[in-house]
């Protein structure tokens, strides 16, 4: 079963004004509310979250604090909140991301601090949840205007799951849920805040929600420095960075071996790239929208042709181009890119990393279309098994000997994950050798963090 996080609506930056007076976002303890007062109580403090790539929700859930998801702000470090009583904050400033778990804390100064206006909500404990319980789904889904109402929809509580992996549960519903409520609230029927929704299930038969509790633990202990190993997957590549040139050089290593480089286009902006390899080497290239759509995919002409490919962008922010073998060989090859936008190497981390038996990472697909590539040395004599635990993509796992010999042993779907959003590959003992792995996600446009172990499947 797979799991895939929710697109955020596009919507065009306009001027905003102020609508309702905000309701009261802290309702009496102890009484079981209908959907109408749930509505009255709880939407004030839910916020409209804005960036140039689309729009998405967030809970004021402290003075000045504010919880979303980590996708609804990629890739910016600034975004427009706008809340239903007209308060609005053009610059927002994300204090902390968690791309493991797919959350993010958003600094509201001035909001939340008594007096009119937006007040936080309560959140009550997730281990208290029952299934069967009603709950409310509260967030801006397919929004269009800039500044809009909340809106709301009742379920039931299907089921509690937890991902023990990354130490955090998510409770699963019918309540409806489309794209732009992600970051938005999930409530009890008393009004406390129970989980932040940002994943549908099943094939959209169901949302899911992190729990709150849990969640803002997991920020806090990032904004204050305790969680080192998620908060260092927020300082990767700066995909704001406009820089580049015109002409770049990639060298492809393998088959499975690609250059990316970042390309910043505008919307409506006409893009042109041409890939020229050295010697006869045929290869792929492939331009990748910030949404993930493959808006060039040219692999045409076969060994030792040029491969180009134009369109006009239809989002403004970061463009992944890629460029890779496409004809499975192994030996190096050069490829010359020339673009119409500036391009600039993608740095990944990630790859070339080595890995042994006992190796337990952190590591993060960062963009859509993105592999990460790394280094497995295998003792003599023990079996070993690679296992990726995710929360936010179905990993693709595959992994190849580096010996020439074009073996390779394809990883299957993992136990252990509720979310059924891990993948596992077993090598049999035998002579020690060196194996490349390579994660990516099987649909090829999902992104974040990721869980990966290494370990002797003989225990």
């Amino acid at each position: 079963m797979r799991a895939a996080l929710l697109t955020p609506v596009l919507a065009s930056v306009l001027a905003v004004g102020c609508t309702a007076s905000a309701p009261d976002s802290t309702p009496a303890d102890g009484i079981a509310l209908d959907a109408a007062s749930i509505y009255h109580a709880i939407s004030g403090a839910v916020a409209f979250v804005e960036t140039p790539l689309g729009t998405g929700s967030a809970v004021l859930i402290a003075p000045e604090r504010l919880i979303t998801n980590a996708h609804v702000v990629w890739p910016d470090d600034h975004v427009r909140v706008y809340f239903p009583d007209g308060t609005e904050l053009e610059r927002a400033s994300v204090v902390a991301l968690d791309s493991l778990r797919d959350l993010a804390l958003l600094a509201a100064p001035g909001v939340g601090t008594g007096g009119s206006g937006p007040q936080p909500v309560s959140v009550r404990a997730s281990e208290t949840l029952v299934v069967g319980e009603t709950v409310h789904l509260i967030g801006y889904p397919a929004e269009v205007e800039t500044d809009p109402q909340p809106a709301i929809a009742s379920g039931l509580l299907s089921r509690r799951r937890d991902w023990e992996a990354g130490a955090l549960a998510y409770f699963q519903t019918d309540a409806s849920i489309a794209g732009g409520q992600s970051g938005g609230a999930l409530v009890d029927a008393e009004g406390a805040l129970v989980g932040i929704s940002g994943l549908i299930f099943a094939e959209g038969a169901f949302g899911l929600a992190s729990a709150a509790d849990q969640s803002i633990a997991q920020l806090r202990g990032i904004e204050d420095g305790i969680d080192e190993a998620s908060a260092a997957l927020a300082d990767r590549e700066d995909f704001r960075d406009t820089s580049g040139t015109h002409e770049v050089f990639a060298t492809l290593g393998g088959p499975y071996v690609e250059g990316s480089f970042v390309l910043t286009a505008a919307f409506g902006d006409v893009v042109d790239i041409e890939a020229v390899p050295a010697r006869d080497a045929d290869v792929f290239l492939e331009l990748i929208s910030p949404y993930g759509d493959l808006d060039i995919n040219a692999d045409e002409l076969g060994a030792g042709g040029a491969e180009t490919g134009q369109t006009t962008s239809l989002a403004t922010g970061p463009h992944l181009v890629v460029v890779g073998r496409a004809d499975g060989e192994s030996a190096p090859t050069t490829v010359r890119l020339r673009s119409s936008h500036p391009l600039r190497p993608l740095l990944d981390p990630d790859d070339g990393m080595t890995l042994a038996p006992g190796s337990s990472i952190v590591a993060s697909l960062d963009h859509a279309g993105d592999r990460d590539v790394f280094t497995l040395r295998v003792p003599r004599g023990r079996p070993l098994r690679i296992t990726v635990d995710s929360a936010n993509f179905v990993p693709d796992l595959v992994l190849e000997a580096s010996d020439g010999s074009a073996d390779w042993v394809p990883g299957v779907p993992g136990a252990g994950n509720s979310l059924g959003l891990a993948a596992e590959a077993d090598l049999p003992a035998g002579d020690a050798a060196t194996w490349s792995v390579y994660v990516a996600d099987l649909d090829g446009v999902g992104t974040g963090g990721y869980f990966l172990h290494v370990r002797f499947a003989d225990n």
